[in-house]
């Protein structure tokens, strides 16, 4: 029992970790954590494929059908639920960006949404 909570444990710490990083590399280098601009962005990134390995490997452990089913809960439903968050705590509040999010465009509804934190060559204009 300890075995299948230990290794959902670690795939939802990957899972952060991983959204983390997702968002950090792509963003802008005045919204990105400076983390992403030394080794240690690199050891984030490492470690969340090291933590993705070993709580999937627990879960096999347990039942090869949980350790299966693991995979694309990880891939799936895990971002769909904790991105979006991420985002949110990463990219700042709506009162935090107003100013220059309306300029833009974007509304507090919709400003999540778009490409204004991302780097100049991952935009879609």
């Amino acid at each position: 029992m300890w075995l299948l909570i230990s290794g959902v444990l670690i795939l939802i710490i990957a899972s952060l970790l991983h959204s983390y990083c997702a968002i950090g590399v792509k963003a802008s280098p005045v919204i990105a954590p400076a983390v992403f601009y030394s080794r240690a962005g690199i050891i984030l990134q490492i470690g969340w494929i090291v933590l993705f390995v070993v709580g999937t490997v627990m879960l096999f452990i347990v039942n090869w059908i949980v350790g299966i089913v693991a995979i694309p809960v990880y891939w799936f439903l895990l971002p769909l639920l904790i991105t979006p968050g991420m985002k949110r705590y990463m990219l700042g509040s709506w009162d935090d960006n107003k100013n220059i999010l309306e300029k833009l465009g974007y509304t507090k509804d919709n400003y999540l949404s778009g490409d204004w934190w991302k780097r100049d060559e991952l935009r879609r204009d």
